[in-house]
């Protein structure tokens, strides 16, 4: 179904996928209301249209906040409209979330945490930072050392895994993958074709057993952010709120009023979500070299002054006994010739 979605035009798959106003239904950020236009439409080969928050793509506000706990990060009620799922292909109900830096490329599929229908899904958020060496202490890659199919978004394991993969697919197969970013526009899509499309499932046992070496060749990055999510739920909406509830969401769309009959309606339909700083502490981490020349000569000098009495007197003690050898070799030398003359 991805591989047929894909090839449909970008603009036509974005009409077809639930719409950010109907699915965010309600969007509060640090005690103010946002709407769904502060939301940024992403196409995921798997999940459809995705929307990204706080990216500063388009024009957006950057959102800041300078206190933890949930009533200062983002609340959002989302509709998932259950009745418009495909039967066969969509076995699950709910949404998925991901917390990302807005300059990593977003893999939900992969990385994403699932929310469930009628449960209040809390994730408490914390920074970490991590800064690799490179060079001679580790394999890690800076922003913009690997060329990456995704555009506008620094480097990530799964992003050149993922660009490592398309290249080798259209090596070997003249052919390229619908799901998967491409630049090359002179051949066509492996699932357009006959041999395409066994030729592409070759390619993924070869990555799933990593005979290509695409993760082997894919370091971590150098320098790095990501979060840390603590996740609580709750049932949501109680029996009393649910009341409450539908009445203002009912006002707001024609399909509340047709569904909402009953609190099992809400709760099979609304997601509540709450993603926040736990704390504005963040963890770093760096790498440091545990020795250096200075730190590699410092220990050498004392290893030899503890096995063999070596030290700095007594190399200044030797290279005087050497020079002193040296100075009275010739005389020696001349006396013994003289000796030898008299003789």
């Amino acid at each position: 179904m991805s591989d047929i979605m894909s090839l449909i035009p970008a603009e036509v798959r974005a009409r077809v996928g639930h719409q950010n106003d109907g699915l965010i239904k309600e969007c509060v950020f640090n005690g103010f209301n946002c709407t769904s236009k502060d939301f940024i439409p992403v196409m995921n080969p798997r999940y459809g249209n995705c929307y990204s928050f706080n990216t500063g793509a388009n024009g957006t506000d950057i959102r800041r906040t300078s206190k933890p706990g949930p009533s200062t990060g983002l609340e959002l009620t989302l509709f998932i409209e259950q009745t418009e799922y495909i039967p066969v292909i969509t076995q699950n109900a709910g949404a998925v979330v991901l917390v990302h830096p807005p300059d990593n490329v977003p893999f939900p599929e992969e990385q994403g945490l699932e929310l469930s229908p009628g449960f209040s899904t809390s994730l408490g958020v914390r920074l970490s930072t991590i800064n690799r060496l490179g060079g001679k202490y580790s394999d890690c890659f800076m922003a913009g050392e690997v060329p990456l199919l995704y555009e506008g978004y620094n480097y990530s394991v799964e992003a050149c895994v993922k660009t490592c993969h398309q290249f080798n697919l259209i090596a070997e197969c003249q052919c390229y993958d619908s799901t998967l970013p491409h630049n090359n526009r002179t051949i066509p899509a492996c699932v357009e074709t006959d041999k395409g499309t066994p030729c592409m499932s070759g390619v993924g046992e070869k990555m799933k057993a990593d005979v290509l070496d695409c993760r082997k060749n894919c370091h971590q990055p150098c320098s790095g952010k990501s979060y840390k999510e603590t996740v609580s739920m709750s049932e949501w909406p109680s029996d009393t709120y649910g009341e409450t509830l539908s009445d203002p969401l009912s006002e707001k769309s024609w399909k509340f009023g047709q569904q909402f009959s009953s609190i099992e309606e809400v709760r099979r339909n609304l997601i509540k979500l709450k993603v926040f700083f736990s704390d504005l502490n963040f963890e770093s981490i760096t790498e440091n070299p545990t020795f250096d020349a200075v730190d590699l000569l410092s220990n050498l000098g004392g290893l030899m002054g503890l096995y063999i009495g070596a030290s700095v007197i007594s190399l200044f003690e030797f290279l005087e006994f050497v020079g002193k050898v040296c100075y009275l070799l010739p005389k020696l030398s001349r006396v013994s010739a003289e000796a030898n003359t008299e003789m």
